[in-house]
């Protein structure tokens, strides 16, 4: 299944089974994995927009993000505001679903939680990741954690 979402463009998308040296996860570089972003220099004198609102993004930059095409290195005197969803993926009901030519299933056969992470690889099989690096392809056996987000299954 995960080589059949790769066909949809995100390539970059990985996943380990679990080790001695990290858990069992599906990962994806983040800029890649969000549906819309955008950037705010306080400094110039943007701001971001107020919570509700959508969040505009042009598709040719939706487009050159998602192909890894834009420059992804974070800026801290800048604001992010982005928005992440998925179509294939109900939490509330737990399963996966709107995958085609694949039923959709519920999760709860597979796992009871699900982490979501942001996260920055510093080692990449017990090696240094270089600096500005986009792609990291092995066991992450170091990262900084920006935040996490654990979804549980208690269906009543």
């Amino acid at each position: 299944m995960i080589e059949f979402i790769k066909s949809w463009g995100y390539k970059w998308l990985h996943y380990s089974y679990g080790s001695e040296l990290e858990a069992a996860h599906i990962g994806s570089p983040l800029f890649q994995s969000l549906r819309r972003v955008n950037i705010f220099d306080p400094i110039r004198g943007k701001l971001p927009p107020r919570l509700g609102n959508p969040i505009d993004e042009s598709e040719s930059s939706i487009m050159a993000r998602r192909a890894m095409q834009s420059p992804t290195t974070i800026d801290l005197d800048s604001i992010y505001t982005f928005t992440f969803d998925n179509c294939y993926f109900d939490p509330l009901m737990w399963e996966v679903k709107n995958v085609p030519l694949i039923k959709s299933f519920d999760v709860s056969k597979l796992t009871k939680s699900i982490r979501l992470m942001f996260y920055e690889a510093k080692e990449d099989n017990g090696k240094p990741v270089d600096e500005g690096s986009l792609i990291v392809e092995g066991p992450h056996t170091k990262r900084n954690v920006f935040m996490q987000i654990q979804l549980e299954n208690k269906k009543v």
